[in-house]
Formats: structure tokens, C-alpha cells, sequence
């Protein structure tokens, strides 16, 4: 700003205009704006302010009180502060000596915000910055673990001088060797899930004053306002290995051929030869994930070359491993079907839903090198090589019903694969607007995304029409449920004052074409008169107090042969009778 926008309280704006002169920074930063703001509520004006302004720092003062409060004025801010954030507890007539900063890492989302605003400030006043954080060590080799933590933070900061920041890592149980550092710097700068720390910081340093920095909030992501800041987008050097990474795996090439070659080979056997162990150790082999992963990556960046090279590779692909599948299966002797293969000609809607997720989570996994590890377990979630070797398997068998089945769960992954890693780097932020200050989706991103999207609106009606049917064919139903207790009770000792008369059955059909409420099942070893069936529905409909309750008896009678077989003499075999 260029100017004074109220003069409302002029004797402090006069002080803090004296003070700023005095120090000579309007000689180093330029044009300082300085203006007053008259509430009851310091707090709450503030920030209102800030999100009026839409100001990207809000810098305020604590005192020492503030740390006894529960609900203290910077804690408020810390939380309802619409941009990023400083809070300085400084000591009260204490000046600090020096201009050196420590930036205290702790792990926390805080900490790049942190070591941002440290350099920024020393490449003003050409002081320097010393990145700290505490390992729980008990060798040297664990403290040069911590070292290169920093060292990889600096580098994902794209910091353009390096060397102002020099870093030190602390054996937590030295506090003497902390204390010492810490009591070398002006300003001490620890993140906002820290900020519990800074009441036993004050206590034990003298010389710095200590700040309390967070980032902003997630308020506008989809639009790429400051709010984005809170989705962990990619340092510099990790978006070069993304894009560089997703490139080459996704061009067309005989490393892609022949490990898609063997993995075919190897998903289709284990499919013939019904083994789940086999089937999944393909589905780490195929390569055909990481062109997908590209699809989604040049939609986010509109990278028509990206995409021209990715599809290439897809429908290859695609076209070698049905053809491998296929011979494999015509040279294997076999006549039916397996269990493995079957499995996988019946997809539903939950697969497109499995196979959105897992794309997401591969975007994220790659984009995020600490993830590594978890791509694995995405390959194996998706399965995208065994689907396509069972339509293979099943044209070679003729069964095409089973190979549209098949086919249709391929399709589903695929598709749900390159919007889920798509909408997953975009929130990451990479996209074309990251190299441009002007941009606009390509005519051909919008038109392949609605494609795309329509096609799976399309597919999920067959998917959720297969799983209905899919549970209720599975879904168990009971032959009859139980009737009360007090219903139950009467009828039996009813029987029970009948000789030879036992009860078999009593309770209410659940099948829907039964019109009966209760049915009651006898036997008896010899007829029974229809007295028993007048009285057993007249007890009941009394008991229930219901007199036009349908209630039906069954009388079975037993029909055991009167001859004991095992005590009957069986002559020896091709022994005549004598006559």
C-alpha cells in the first residue's frame, strides 16, 4: 500500500512510524503501509482485517500472560487467522541480541512455512539461518540421519542460497547444548502444533524471542487460492522426478513389452492353474499401471504429448496381453473355466469404486516419495492384468459371455484409474497453471474428461445392476422364523398331554408365497383325529388374541417298516434255498 488509510489513533501510528525509520526498513523493503484500527475486540478486528485485505501474513504480539490463558488472543488467531501467521511472545523489556534465525523443525505441517519465512526475513537483513530439530539418538549414525532430513527439506524449499542455512541436529536429552544454541539467535521459530513448547522455551532461554508460525488453511483448493497451501503439494524436486518418472515409464518401449509379455504369461497360468499366489505376483510385474498413472498426469497438466505417448502404451498393451493370454490358453490343455477366472467376469460397482481409489491413491503415493512402498499394495488392489488375461482365457475357450464380463471389469479399471489420478494431482497442484500465470484447461483435457466421466456413468448402471443381483442371490433367508415364546410354550404343553404325539415344527413361513401365519407340524405313529388341529389353531389364535389368524396344521405319520432289516438272516450269496 501507498498510503495511510486512517488516521485514527495517530500518537501510536506516529510511535511505530518513528520506531520503523529508526531501524531503516522502509530502506530495505520498500513502502511500509501503517494504519490503526479502533475495537473493542483487538482480536477479532484483526481478523477481519485480514480476510478483508485477503493479506498473505498476519504478524501479532503475545505477552507472557497469554500463555497462562486457556482461550488466549493468539490462540485465536491461530486458529481463525484466514493466511499464514506469526505469533511473536517476546520478553518484556528485553531486546534480543543479534539478527541470526532458528527455525525449530518438529515434523509437523508447519515447518516448510517456518523455514520459508526465516530466509525471506534474512535476505533482508543478511543475517543467517540455522535449521535444528532433535533426534532420540544413541549413535552419531542416527544424528546424520536427522542431518539429512534437514538437508532434504532445504532442498524441497527450492531455497535459491543455500548456504546462509547451515543446520544442527540436538541428542533431545541435551538440553545444555539446545539451550546454548537457541540463546546464539534472535528469533526462535517453531511451528503451531509446538506451540505447547513455548512456555518451557521462554523458561529456559534468554535471548530470543520466540514465534509461533502457521500456515494458512484449506479454503480455496479447487480454485488455486492461497487456502491450496494446506494440500501437500510437491517441492520442486519431487514434481521433476513425478513428471520425469511418469514420462518414461509411459512411453512405449521393450522394457514395457517384455515385462508386459511376462507378466501376461505368468497372470494367465496362475488363472489355468486356479492359483491366487501366482495371479497376484503378476499384478506386481505388469507395468501397465504407470502409463494410466501418465493419462491422469498429462489430463491435470494438459500434456497432449503426454497423452498421445500414454494411450499408445495402453492400448498396446492391451493388445499383447489378450494375445498372450489367448495362446497361452489355446496351447494349455484345459476345458473349462477355473474359479480364478470366473471370479473376474462378474464386476460390479464396487469395483469401480476400488479401482477410483486405488488410482487416487497411486497419484498420491508417487507424488509423495515416503509413499514408495505403498504402490505394491495399489497393484495388487487393482488388478489390472488378470482381467484382461480372462478375456483372453475365456475367447480362447469360446465362452464370450464370460470374456464381456471380463472385458467390462478391464474397462472399468481403467477408466476409473485415469480420473481417480487425475483429480488426485490436481489437488496436488500439478497442473498447468503451476508454469503459467494465465491458464485455461485445453479444449481436448475437457472433452477426454467428460468423456471419461460419462463412460463410467454409462458402465455403473450394468455394475449396480450386477450387484444387486449379486446379493440377492447370496443373501441367505431363513426357511421360517420363530413365533413367541408364550405361543410356543402353550403349544407344547398341549402335545405334551397327548400320548404319542410329538411336535416337529412350529413357526412363521417366510417364504412370500406362503399365506399361512403360524404352521404347526405332528407326526404320530398312527392317524390322528383332526380334534388335535381344531384345538392346537384355536390356542394359538386364543394366546395371540387374534381370532382370524391363519394358522395351519400339518399331521405326519410315521411310516418306520415294522421288520428290524440288520436282525433279518440274508443268506450267503449264491446260496440256494432249500426247498
Amino acid at each position: 500500500m501507498e498510503a495511510v488509510k486512517s488516521n485514527s489513533g495517530s500518537g501510536l501510528i506516529e510511535t511505530v512510524r518513528d520506531f520503523i525509520a529508526a531501524d531503516g526498513v522502509e530502506m530495505r523493503v520498500g513502502i511500509v503501509d501503517i494504519d490503526s484500527i479502533a475495537n473493542r475486540d483487538a482480536t477479532a478486528a484483526a481478523l477481519e482485517e485480514a480476510k478483508d485485505s485477503e493479506c498473505d501474513l498476519l504478524v501479532a504480539a503475545a505477552f507472557e500472560s497469554d500463555l497462562e490463558e486457556s482461550a488466549s488472543p493468539s490462540d485465536a488467531i491461530l486458529q481463525g487467522s484466514p493466511c499464514s501467521a506469526i505469533i511473536l511472545h517476546y520478553r518484556p523489556d528485553h531486546v534480543p541480541e543479534g539478527e541470526d534465525i532458528m527455525v525449530g523443525v518438529t515434523d509437523g505441517p508447519h515447518d516448510s512455512v517456518s523455514l520459508f519465512l526465516a530466509n525471506a526475513m534474512t535476505e533482508v537483513s543478511g543475517a543467517q539461518v540455522t535449521l535444528m530439530r532433535t533426534e532420540e539418538a544413541t549413535a552419531d549414525e542416527e544424528l546424520e540421519v536427522g542431518k539429512r532430513e534437514l538437508e532434504q527439506m532445504i532442498r524441497d524449499a527450492s531455497i535459491a542460497d543455500p548456504d546462509r542455512i547451515r543446520t544442527e541436529v540436538f541428542n533431545q536429552r541435551d538440553l545444555a547444548a539446545m539451550t546454548e544454541s537457541m540463546n546464539r539467535h534472535a528469533l526462535l521459530t517453531l511451528g503451531a502444533n509446538a506451540q505447547d513448547s513455548v512456555r518451557r522455551l521462554m523458561r529456559i532461554t534468554s535471548n530470543p524471542t520466540i514465534a509461533v508460525i502457521k500456515r494458512a488453511p484449506a479454503l480455496r483448493v479447487l480454485t488455486g487460492g492461497a487456502g491450496s497451501d494446506w494440500i501437500p503439494h510437491l517441492s520442486p524436486s519431487d514434481y521433476t522426478d513425478l513428471v520425469q518418472g511418469l514420462r518414461r515409464g509411459s512411453r512405449l518401449s521393450t522394457d514395457f513389452m517384455v515385462m508386459l509379455t511376462l507378466a501376461a504369461a505368468i497372470a494367465t497360468l496362475g488363472l489355468l492353474q486356479n492359483s491366487a499366489a501366482v495371479v497376484i505376483g503378476s499384478m506386481l510385474l505388469a507395468p501397465l499401471m504407470t502409463p494410466m498413472l501418465g493419462c491422469g498426469l498429462a489430463l491435470s497438466m494438459s500434456n497432449a504429448k503426454l497423452a498421445k505417448d500414454s494411450t499408445t502404451a495402453i492400448v498396446v498393451g492391451f493388445m499383447l496381453a489378450l494375445l498372450v493370454s489367448g495362446m497361452v490358453a489355446l496351447l494349455t490343455p484345459g476345458s473349462e473355466l477355473t474359479p480364478e477366472v470366473m471370479a473376474r467376469t462378474d464386476p460390479n460397482i464396487l469395483d469401480l469404486l476400488i479401482a477410483a481409489a486405488s488410482g487416487a491413491a497411486a497419484a498420491y503415493a508417487l507424488a509423495r516419495p515416503s509413499l514408495a512402498g505403498s504402490i505394491a499394495g495399489v497393484a495388487i488392489a487393482t488388478a489390472l492384468v488378470p482381467p484382461l488375461c480372462s478375456v483372453g482365457t475365456s475367447l480362447a475357450y469360446a465362452e464370450l459371455t464370460s470374456a464381456w464380463g471380463a472385458w467390462l471389469l478391464f474397462t472399468t479399471n481403467v477408466v476409473a484409474i485415469i480420473l481417480g489420478a487425475s483429480g488426485t494431482f490436481r489437488l496436488l497442484g500439478i497442473t498447468a497453471r503451476r508454469r503459467a500465470t494465465r491458464w485455461r484447461p485445453s479444449v481436448w483435457v475437457q472433452r477426454t474428461v467428460t468423456g471419461l466421466a460419462a463412460g463410467a456413468l454409462l458402465m455403473a448402471v450394468p455394475l449396480q445392476l450386477n450387484l444387486l443381483k449379486h446379493l440377492e442371490g447370496v443373501k441367505p433367508q431363513p426357511n421360517s422364523f420363530p413365533i413367541a415364546k408364550l405361543v410356543l410354550d402353550e403349544v407344547h404343553r398341549y402335545v405334551a398331554e397327548v400320548p404319542d404325539l410329538e411336535l416337529a415344527f412350529a413357526g412363521k413361513p417366510a417364504s412370500e408365497f406362503s399365506t399361512a401365519d403360524v404352521v404347526i407340524m405332528l407326526t404320530s405313529p398312527k392317524p390322528l383325529p383332526r380334534k388335535y388341529a381344531r384345538d392346537l389353531v384355536r390356542i394359538v389364535r386364543d394366546t395371540v388374541g387374534d381370532q382370524e389368524l391363519d394358522v395351519v396344521v400339518h399331521g405326519l405319520l410315521e411310516a418306520w417298516e415294522t421288520v428290524d432289516t440288520e436282525e433279518q438272516e440274508v443268506p450267503p450269496e449264491g446260496k440256494k434255498e432249500a426247498k
